[in-house]
């Protein structure tokens, strides 16, 4: 089995056991590739990742469910208030559906807040790092904006 790790030359992979195929005894393999750079306005192949958002919610349910949502997302802060606990949602798992099922089989309702704060999501492809991605995005909005600026004072 040839692996990707196993090239050589002065390419890189992006993941190193990515199984390319099986060679018999004294086989060797050549490979000669074109490469296009290209951004991901142009086409979505050249995208490193993807980048998604949400508002953080707060679900409000009784009391009585709180241990059971406890359990099933140990990392979600949970505030009570009088008979009712108030359940943040604020991390990749949404959870106010689940509240809001689990409220409404025992016959009782719930309230869902929206709040201004984000649950930003960035997802790498690999070659990029999270990190990268995100000072990327921030730094090419603000060229657009700059952009959009000027236009606005010429007018």
């Amino acid at each position: 089995m040839v692996y990707s790790k196993e090239f050589k030359g002065d390419i890189k992979p992006v993941f190193d056991d990515i199984p390319i195929t099986y060679l018999n005894k004294d086989q060797e393999l050549e490979i000669e590739a074109f490469v296009k750079i290209g951004k991901g306005v142009e086409h979505a192949k050249f995208s490193p990742g993807t980048m998604f958002y949400r508002n953080v919610v707060e679900v409000t349910v009784d009391k009585e469910f709180k241990e059971k949502i406890k359990n099933l997302y140990p990392k979600n802060e949970i505030k009570e208030k009088g008979g009712k606990i108030i359940v943040v949602d604020n991390q990749k798992t949404e959870v106010s559906d689940v509240c809001e099922r689990i409220s409404g089989e025992s016959g009782k309702k719930s309230e869902i807040e929206q709040k201004d704060e984000l649950v930003i999501t960035v997802e790498s492809f690999g070659q990029m790092t999270p990190e990268e991605m995100f000072k990327a995005s921030i730094s090419e909005l603000e060229k657009d904006l700059g952009e959009i600026s000027k236009k606005l004072d010429k007018e």
